[in-house]
């Protein structure tokens, strides 16, 4: 009887024992779930930060784009401005030379 009796008593030990290891284990999953819920909503955050940041460089780049194109066409037109002003001037040019070479 007395075998049956400790064997119990150290049954019920065992069991407290695991009884406490399964309440530190729900405390640490708890913990977890926070962090994790933490984490989550900073993960959140970061991708809508991220969304509007791509959002921004996209704006960013089409503008670069369009002052691209513009700075492209303004030289083209400078370019074709003095192309006209060389050949007005050398009209000039020539005018003047015949002025004053005939005189």
């Amino acid at each position: 009887m007395e075998f049956l009796a400790d064997h119990q008593a150290q049954f019920f030990a065992s069991i407290q024992a695991h009884q406490q290891e399964i309440e530190g284990h729900t405390e640490q999953i708890k913990r977890h779930t926070e962090q994790i819920l933490f984490h989550s909503e900073q993960i959140a955050e970061l991708r809508d930060f991220l969304s509007s940041t791509f959002r921004i460089i996209d704006t960013l780049a089409g503008v670069q784009r369009q002052a691209h194109e513009d700075l492209t066409r303004a030289h083209a037109d400078l370019a074709r401005a003095e192309e006209r002003t060389d050949e007005r001037l050398n009209v000039l040019i020539g005018v003047v030379q015949r002025y004053f070479g005939e005189t």
